[in-house]
């Protein structure tokens, strides 16, 4: 299963909220909690979830060999996993250049706009560090942040 039907199959997962939603604007901002979800579940503990509204799970660990390497590394994202372990952070390039890459009233697309972060997705994703989808708590979370902010929007609408 590729990065791209991940997102596709996260879309289905979200449209639970979809009938709240009115606006692009909404469209938007679910996207952007979406993304902090993920970027926090991934970067600060080290999780993945493997298939939409699935459990949360320790992402598959790295190679001694690029273990060792990512160690001698200077640019390092103060947050870079150490070990074998994996938080899919290495620079934070890749998890901090998510964004909507498509957002209408109806659909909402999360990805990367550069060739290198799509790439680096993709290839986390093959190698079995599922992080695009949300596990069933972080659903619950996303709706009721994402409630929370639409509350904000239509008031100053």
């Amino acid at each position: 299963m590729s990065a791209k039907e991940d997102l596709r199959k996260f879309k289905k997962s979200t449209e639970k909220a979809l009938f709240k939603i009115t606006s692009v604007a909404q469209m938007k901002k679910l996207g952007s909690l979406t993304i902090k979800i993920i970027q926090k579940r991934t970067r600060g503990a080290g999780l993945g979830v493997q298939r939409p509204e699935g459990n949360r799970t320790k992402l598959k660990n790295v190679s001694p060999r690029y273990a060792a390497w990512r160690r001698e590394q200077k640019n390092k994202h103060r947050r870079a996993a150490r070990g074998i372990k994996s938080n899919l952070t290495l620079t934070g390039a890749m998890l901090d250049k998510l964004v909507v890459t498509k957002s209408t009233r109806k659909k909402l697309v999360i990805g990367h706009k550069d060739k290198l972060n799509k790439a680096k997705s993709s290839a986390q994703h093959d190698q079995g560090r599922k992080y695009l989808f949300l596990g069933k708590v972080e659903v619950r979370e996303l709706l009721v942040a994402y409630n929370k902010a639409v509350g904000k929007i239509t008031k100053n609408v």
